[in-house]
């Protein structure tokens, strides 16, 4: 009985000291397994990223063989559009049109400069787009409308510490913030007619502002400065001393009987003293004479300053071209010899 006893009690040490031997035989399996795995996994890391290298050498170099196909490219488009901006200037058809021939010699006779006037001259703002030559007499009794704001308003903070007020009139730049001093903002279009929803006319400009002794106009509205002046009467140009455009669209040829009309009509009560292409616009030449797209004059009232024949030359001095980074074009009957 005894040794029955002895022989189960041994057994069972037994089977726990196997049942130990294999746990830890599992343990040892499990570990040589997982160390493989990382190994595996190392190696398909290091694989990835001799991938990666490759992947970005390939990437690179494809970005390279794209750069060398755009300059290339480039340099084939470059002449096509030389010469499509020379035919446009030089030979396009339009360019020998009776019509425009005729409506070109207009224009160089009402805005070529032939009479000097007796007053100072001065540039109000910055160098380049945004500044103007006008006559220095801008006093505290006056009221500049400035019609169309962009993000250079030089001009304008030069006259306001002369005049009574500026009233910047423009609804395009919702995020403009008004400066520090004498402006007030309308956020409205300026618009012929007199219908109030649509916006704001010159005439209610002048009713709304009625205190000053003399107005000011500045226009730079991107081509509606057309169908705007075009509407005005000589009564209502009259009460401007100084009107300061920027025409553009001179040399679309469209509408030629709308911009000879404003021309003249700024004639009769008014006369230029400067004017000045923007390089910015491009040029045709029309009968022997370039004419500028875009182009810059300054008005002044004929019964408030006296003249002499001739020209200004400190204007030679005053004018800037308007973008530096673009080729100015000289226009024989503006920057000539006179």
């Amino acid at each position: 009985m005894l040794r029955k006893a002895f022989k189960s009690f041994l057994g069972a040490i037994t089977r726990k000291l196997l049942a130990s031997v294999n746990f830890w035989s599992f343990q040892e399996a499990i570990e040589s397994r997982l160390e493989a795995i990382e190994s595996r996994l190392e190696a398909i890391e290091s694989r990835l990223t001799e991938t990666e290298m490759r992947v970005d050498n390939r990437l690179d170099k494809s970005e390279d063989r794209l750069i060398v196909s755009e300059n290339r490219i480039d340099w084939i488009e470059n002449p096509l559009n030389i010469h499509r901006g020379t035919l446009e200037t030089f030979y396009s058809p339009l360019n020998s049109d009776d019509n425009v021939m005729d409506f070109a010699l207009k224009v160089k006779n009402i805005l070529t400069i032939s009479r000097r006037i007796g007053a100072k001259l001065a540039r109000f703002g910055d160098h380049g787009d945004g500044g103007y030559v006008i006559v220095d007499d801008l006093r505290k009794s006056d009221i500049l409308f400035s019609i169309g704001v962009g993000e250079n308003i030089s001009f304008d903070q030069k006259c306001e510490i002369l005049v009574l007020k500026v009233i910047l009139v423009d609804h395009t730049v919702p995020n403009f913030v008004l400066p520090i001093g004498n402006f007030e903002m309308i956020r409205k279009p300026l618009v012929p007619g007199v219908i109030p929803e649509l916006g704001i006319t010159i005439r209610q400009l002048l009713d709304q502002y009625p205190e000053a002794d003399d107005y000011i106009l500045k226009i730079d509205i991107e081509g509606d400065e057309w169908k705007i002046l075009n509407e005005l009467e000589a009564s209502t140009m009259l009460k401007f001393r100084q009107v300061i455009v920027e025409f553009h669209g001179l040399n679309e040829f469209v509408e030629l009987d709308c911009k000879l009309s404003v021309l003249n009509k700024l004639a009769v009560t008014h006369v230029p003293i400067v004017v000045h292409a923007n390089n910015q616009g491009t040029h045709r030449l029309i009968s022997g004479s370039f004419i500028p797209d875009v182009i810059e004059v300054t008005w002044v009232r004929s019964s408030s300053y006296t003249f002499k024949p001739g020209y200004n030359e400190e204007i030679r001095d005053l004018i800037s071209t308007n973008s530096p980074d673009l080729p100015n074009i000289w226009v024989d009957w503006i920057d000539g010899k006179r």
